[in-house]
């Protein structure tokens, strides 16, 4: 009868880049391997502690899945940030992948309250909005009634208050994660200045 002859496994790719996967909160992360020698596999994608990378030692901090060649996170969180293995073995021996990262990038999230949530000043004043971000590489876009205003700021400088300037601005906050969070609306509201109706009269 033919039996089968196999090789011990060995891992021949990875779909990595650069030992790196770059993800952004929330959004989700294939893991896959490819390998060879025949047989049954078992697989493990690990997360680990590296304790020297020549030769590699590790400590297991947790393993991830086990049973299939590609791991599917729906969901990424910050706190999976880390260095991954692969680790894969068939009847004749096993085989550990290099060290790859998984980077999760921070959705910009509003920290802080701005300095005018809703507020009525005076017409021709002068009026500052403010909102801020936590995040790395954030940047903003400001909306007012809808429109996008191109400011790109953290802070919105109205020199002039003008009827036109009443309204609704909403600022805009992303970064290397295109999805965009949104602050809570700022009501602006306007108090006009005194207007002369009648020119005095000259009385008798």
């Amino acid at each position: 009868a033919f039996m089968p002859v196999y090789m011990p496994v060995t891992i021949e790719e990875l779909n990595i880049q650069d030992r790196k996967i770059i993800a952004c909160e929330g959004e989700s992360v294939d893991f896959r391997v490819k390998v060879a020698g025949g047989g049954e596999y078992q697989y493990a994608l690990k997360k680990v502690d590296v304790v020297s990378e020549n030769p590699l030692v590790y400590k297991e901090l947790e393993t991830i899945a086990t049973g299939q060649s590609q791991v599917t996170i729906n969901y990424v969180q910050m706190d999976m940030a880390g260095r991954y293995v692969w680790e894969v073995a068939n009847n004749c021996g096993r085989d550990t992948s290099e060290v790859f990262q998984l980077v999760v990038h921070q959705l910009p999230d509003y920290s802080r309250g701005y300095e005018f949530p809703d507020t009525l000043a005076c017409e021709g004043a002068e009026l500052v909005l403010s909102c801020e971000a936590e995040g790395i590489g954030v940047e903003y876009d400001w909306y007012h009634n809808g429109e996008l205003t191109g400011i790109t700021g953290k802070t919105f400088l109205i020199d002039t208050l003008k009827s036109e300037s009443a309204g609704i601005y909403v600022c805009f906050a992303h970064n290397v994660c295109t999805q965009q969070v949104q602050s809570r609306a700022i009501h602006v509201n306007l108090d006009p200045l005194p207007k002369i109706l009648r020119q005095p009269l000259l009385l008798k």
